[in-house]
Parts: structure tokens; C-alpha cells; sequence
């Protein structure tokens, strides 16, 4: 009970902090840049002219940075604080939406994967206090819905090894809808649930097809622009699954190729690659939303200003300094101890008889996603250096190894496990460094971003934000 009122004290005193920052600055025309880009859109999608107005506004809007459903998500939210409280209501709860998914994100880790209830509380209290935290928190981004959307997958799915099949694979689909940036830990998911499937019986080559499927359904909803050439495309797969559902597999057969003659004059009337690979493009919608989509991800990951000359050095030493700026001497050895520690608890579980493989499983499979995610912004950008690229893998990386050490901990207490005084004196080091950098930067930094975000004079556009704010 005591480390639950903790939890819940920690929890109403960042959203009541974060309430107060967030309530500064409502004028839109002194809103950050970054800012601006939902502000305006969710604005006419809250005031539209017409059906046919809202209708392209949810499903298109002609922004494919991120995923439509970052615009949806906050005018749904901001629907009746925009009413009651005009522009002020839809700024403060577009900020605060931003807090409500990152700390329902970190209550869903911490109680789907941790047991002890102290360990959960500081567990929770360090995933509030990372480095980026009050970014995300006052900035309107994809990437608190993206971690909501897989954290909730992980918790659902936190007892059964990421069994595919199943509708909570949407939620991934969602995630990776929502920015580009989530491909790869959707392809380590996918892998882990496919590497532990192999010695089994219970995963089907169609459960990894409706796997696929759901994945699918959680990109549109994340992507609607998507939906036409989805639907276009249906057609002919509903149309043979039919055939074959009705007819057997001979008859089927013939259905499926008298069709498929029937439909060779439309073929043929332009030629088959002209209709292949122009009027099949176009009359699908497929060039528009693939294009686009394309255009407005993958082609613009090193669009700006900036010089290409970052690279995976430049980019660690940058991750070093992100982690504790006053010393980023201090930050590098921090990241090394993390990445010894955890590898010597994970060889000392695996080597234990009496360690639970689902939850040598779930920190393995979580850890590798967060390393994942730390490494696609220093192996991908090259024009900038941005601190809050970070933040996404930096969330389950620490998670990983606090599940881990929690398993750890409670074999050495049950005499299950012998401490190894190599390991011990290892993580006590580990831990002196954490409450330093903790104590002396992340925990102060937080606290003093909503001082500064709440005390500022917003009559003064030129006022430039902190660097922690912004990302540079």
C-alpha cells in the first residue's frame, strides 16, 4: 500500500506539474514551429467547412510525416476542451495528451513485467525522469502514441511470447503507422514471436498471415489514405478465396482462370505492362498513397539545412553527452555498465534451473528493441544531432534491465542463485553512477523544463526555447 500511494503521489505530482507548464504560452502565434504543425490542421479538422473537408482532413491532409493518426488522435482529444475553452482548451490538452499516453505507457511496463511493488515504484520513477521526458510531455510528437501503442502490445501480450494471430498485433501496426522510425522493432517482434514458435506446434502459418493482417489493419488506422488501394486490392483476394471456399480445389481452379480470361481484353486493351504498372497504379490509388507516403518518410529522413556529415561516431558521442551533459565522460561509462550488467544477470539466469524463461524472453526481446531504436537515428541521420531521438529506445532499454534485474534479485533473496562478487561489485558501481547522473541532472532537469515552460513570457515569440526542449 505504501509504494502504491508513492506511485500514485509520483504520478498526480508530474500530471499536476506538467498541467502548470503546459498552461503557458496559449497564443498561437508564439506556439514553437513543432508545434504549429498539429495546432493549425487540428484546428480545421475541429472546424471544418464541410463533411468533405473534415473527411480529407482525417484520412489524407497532405502532411505524411507522420502517421494521419497523430492529427486524429489530438482533435479527438481536444473535442470537448476546445469547446468548453476555445484555443486554450485544444493547446493544453494537445500537450497534455502527450503526458496522459507516456505515463499510461510506464504504469502498463512497470505493472505488465514487474512484481515487487517498490521496484515498480522506482522503476516508474526513473522512466519519468529520462532525458526527454519534458519534450515529449509539452511537444505535440508521434512518439508518445507510438510507445503507448507498444507498450499496450507488451502488456497483453507479457505472458504468452508475442503469439501472433492475435488483434493485438494492430496496436504494433499502429505504432509503426504513427512514424516510420518503429519498422524495425516491428521486424524484432515479429522475429522473436517466429524464433520461439520454431519448436513448437501451436503457430500456424496462418496465424503468422493473420499476424500480418492485423499488422496491416493497425497501419491503416494509423494511415487511412491507405485504405482505398486496400480495399481495391481486397477484392480480387476476397473474390478467390470464395471460389475456393465453395468449389474444390479442381473446380476452383477452372473458376479462377475462366475469370481470369474473362478479364484479359481490359488487360490487354493498353498493353499489360501499361496496365500493370500505370493504369493499375493510378486507378487504385496505390501511386498516391505509396508515393506520398514514401516521399514524406523515407525520402525526407535527411531533409533540412543542416550538413551531412554526421555519422555513428559523431552521433555516440552525442548519445554520451544526452545522457549526463555536465560529463559525457560520465554518460559513456554509464551506457557501458548498463550493456556488462545486463548481459552478466541474463548469462547468470540462463545458467539458473530455476529462471523463468518467459521473462528472459520478454527483457531479452525488449531490450534488443530499445538498442534498436537508440541505433536507427545514429545509423540513419546524417544532418542533424537531436537529443530526443533517443528517448523512445532509451524507455525500453531501461525497462529491459530493470525486469531482468528484478528476476535477478529475487533468486539471489530465495537462495536460488549465489551473487557473484564480480556481478555485485559491478552493479553497485552501476548504481552509484545512475543516482548521480539521476540526482544531479535528469530528476532537476525535468522539474526545471515546466518551471521554465510555466514562468515564461509568452508576449516574447523571440524568447528561445531551452536546449533540452528542442532537441538541439
Amino acid at each position: 500500500m505504501l509504494w502504491g500511494l508513492l506511485s500514485a503521489l509520483l504520478i498526480s505530482g508530474v500530471f499536476i506539474l506538467t498541467l502548470w507548464g503546459n498552461s503557458n504560452n496559449l497564443n498561437p502565434r508564439y506556439l514553437f514551429i513543432d508545434e504549429q504543425i498539429t495546432f493549425y490542421p487540428v484546428s480545421k479538422i475541429l472546424n471544418p467547412s464541410g463533411l468533405d473537408e473534415f473527411l480529407w482532413l482525417i484520412s489524407d491532409g497532405s502532411d505524411y510525416r507522420y502517421g494521419r493518426i497523430l492529427w486524429n488522435s489530438i482533435a479527438f482529444a481536444a473535442l470537448l476542451p476546445a469547446k468548453l475553452f476555445g484555443i486554450s482548451g485544444q493547446i493544453v490538452a494537445t500537450r497534455e495528451l502527450s503526458v496522459l499516453l507516456l505515463l499510461s505507457s510506464y504504469l502498463l511496463l512497470v505493472t505488465g513485467f514487474l512484481k515487487t511493488p517498490s521496484v515498480r515504484f522506482f522503476a516508474l520513477l526513473t522512466l519519468i525522469v529520462l532525458p526527454y521526458n519534458s519534450y515529449y510531455m509539452s511537444m505535440p510528437k508521434p512518439e508518445p502514441l507510438m510507445i503507448f501503442a507498444t507498450s499496450l502490445f507488451l502488456y497483453l501480450n507479457s505472458r504468452d511470447y508475442f503469439l501472433p494471430g492475435r488483434p493485438s498485433w494492430i496496436l504494433l501496426g499502429i505504432a509503426f503507422g504513427a512514424k516510420i522510425s518503429f519498422i524495425v522493432p516491428v521486424a524484432i517482434i515479429f522475429t522473436a514471436s517466429i524464433l520461439n514458435s520454431l519448436d513448437t506446434n501451436k503457430i500456424t502459418i496462418r496465424s503468422r498471415l493473420i499476424g500480418c493482417l492485423y499488422l496491416l489493419m493497425g497501419f491503416l488506422i494509423s494511415n487511412p489514405y491507405f485504405l482505398q488501394p486496400a480495399f481495391f486490392f481486397s477484392y480480387p483476394i476476397l473474390i478467390i478465396f470464395i471460389i475456393f471456399k465453395i468449389f474444390k480445389r479442381s473446380q476452383a481452379l477452372l473458376v479462377a482462370t475462366t475469370l481470369l480470361v474473362l478479364c484479359m481484353p481490359f488487360i490487354l486493351e493498353n498493353g499489360t505492362y501499361e496496365f500493370i504498372f500505370k493504369d493499375l497504379p493510378n486507378f487504385s490509388g496505390i501511386n498516391h498513397a505509396l508515393g506520398e507516403w514514401s516521399r514524406g518518410t523515407f525520402l525526407k529522413v535527411n531533409d533540412g539545412t543542416g550538413a551531412a556529415g554526421q555519422n555513428f561516431y559523431s552521433w555516440f558521442i552525442y548519445f554520451c553527452k544526452t545522457l549526463y551533459p555536465p560529463l559525457s565522460f560520465l554518460g559513456f561509462i554509464f551506457q557501458v555498465l548498463l550493456i556488462i550488467v545486463f548481459s552478466l544477470l541474463l548469462k547468470a539466469l540462463l545458467k539458473s534451473q530455476y529462471s523463468n524463461p518467459l521473462v528472459i524472453f520478454n527483457s531479452l526481446s525488449i531490450f534488443i528493441l530499445g538498442i534498436a531504436l537508440i541505433l536507427v537515428p545514429m545509423l540513419t541521420v546524417k544532418n542533424r544531432l537531436w537529443g530526443m531521438y533517443f528517448f523512445p529506445g532509451l524507455v525500453f532499454t531501461c525497462t529491459a534491465i530493470i525486469i531482468i534485474a528484478e528476476e535477478y534479485i529475487e533468486q539471489v533473496k530465495s537462495g536460488q542463485l549465489i551473487q557473484s562478487k564480480k556481478l555485485l561489485s559491478t552493479q553497485l558501481l552501476l548504481v552509484i553512477i545512475f543516482l548521480v547522473i539521476t540526482l544531479t541532472y535528469w530528476v532537476p532537469e525535468f522539474i526545471n523544463s515546466f518551471i521554465y515552460l510555466g514562468t515564461r513570457d509568452p508576449s516574447n515569440p523571440k524568447m528561445p526555447l531551452l536546449s533540452w526542449l528542442i532537441g538541439v
